[in-house]
């Protein structure tokens, strides 16, 4: 995912909101939510919201977001407080992966390596990167990447046995078909050396990791779906034309000598972020759901917890976190 994929950025941009500190009850005092069944207790949640407000390099991640031009709302305004919008945000979130845990549960299927591995990358990315992730309690790091790796086992079967509806979100991010990979060189026979190279067999991925000067060179040339891209001539015209699966003669552009690549394969990226999209909305229209109000409003239609209609940004005062979840 080349956006921040935080938890937070989850909220904003998909739309969609986080599970349950594991899977089961739990019975350590009123409940902040339940999911068919499943109760989750506030100090369960109370726990992980401290844990995210007091965590200083959180506070940074976010500061330099802010510099960078993205819009971030704070965690909290007043020491021991959560803004309502995390605090709704984030029992969102935990309802999705509470679903997607008993999903996992209901269709009997075990976690692999591969899905504990992606698990882990979610769970990392969920709280800006490993330079927060690191700096978490180990409890917490715990839950979370026991969380993550349930969507993630669900994410792996939605992608085994994907649906009509599925396949019709893939193919909307690219009504094309057409996704450009390219190599920049700085000059005609550097490009003319490395066509040839790929002609007799090269792997153009792996060839542009190694040669490109471009950043996409790190993505193996891959610049995406061509749809809504402003590519300089003559390269958008070639990018337009250029047969399926053929890599083009060198082009000359301002920046130097390209070979351009299209091909009418997905990114695997892509279709993990439907798939994703997907797990993560499985309570979408969901009646099984009940929310304490002080985190907010079940939102059965959209599959999310609106924040608490109340005077004031701040959601009640934190109570001290107890280690665990």
């Amino acid at each position: 995912m080349k956006r921040l994929v935080v938890i937070f950025a989850c909220i904003i941009v998909i739309g969609l909101v986080v599970a349950a500190v594991g899977y089961g009850v739990a019975s350590d005092g009123p409940s902040a939510y339940t999911v068919r069944g499943t109760t989750v207790s506030q100090q369960a949640v109370d726990a992980e919201l401290t844990a995210l407000t007091d965590n200083a390099a959180l506070q940074k991640s976010f500061e330099q977001a802010k510099q960078q031009g993205q819009q971030v709302a704070p965690l909290s305004t007043v020491p021991g407080s959560v803004t309502t919008d995390t605090s709704s945000g984030w029992v969102g979130l935990r309802i999705s992966q509470t679903a997607a845990a008993q999903a996992v549960e209901q269709r009997g299927l075990q976690a692999s390596k591969d899905d504990t591995s992606r698990g882990h990358q979610l769970a990392v990315q969920s709280v800006t990167g490993d330079a927060v992730f690191s700096t978490l309690p180990d409890w917490f790091q715990q839950d979370l990447n026991e969380r993550w790796t349930n969507v993630a086992v669900l994410e792996r079967d939605v992608l085994k046995n994907p649906t009509p509806e599925l396949r019709k979100q893939v193919a909307a991010l690219c009504p094309s078909g057409r996704y450009v990979s390219h190599i920049l060189v700085d000059t005609e026979q550097q490009a003319a050396s490395i066509k040839q190279a790929i002609d007799n067999g090269g792997d153009f991925a792996q060839i542009a990791t190694s040669t490109s000067k471009d950043g996409s060179a790190k993505d193996g040339g891959a610049l995406g779906c061509i749809d809504g891209q402003n590519f300089v001539e003559p390269f958008a015209t070639v990018a337009k034309t250029q047969p399926i699966g053929v890599v083009s003669d060198p082009v000359q552009t301002q920046f130097g000598w390209h070979l351009i690549l299209v091909t009418d394969q997905v990114p695997v990226s892509d279709v993990e972020q439907v798939a994703l999209q997907a797990v993560l909305g499985r309570t979408k229209g969901s009646a099984a759901v009940t929310v304490d109000p002080r985190y907010g409003r079940w939102d059965r239609r959209n599959g999310q917890v609106l924040p608490p209609v109340a005077p004031g940004a701040q959601a009640s005062t934190l109570p001290a976190p107890a280690p665990g979840g």
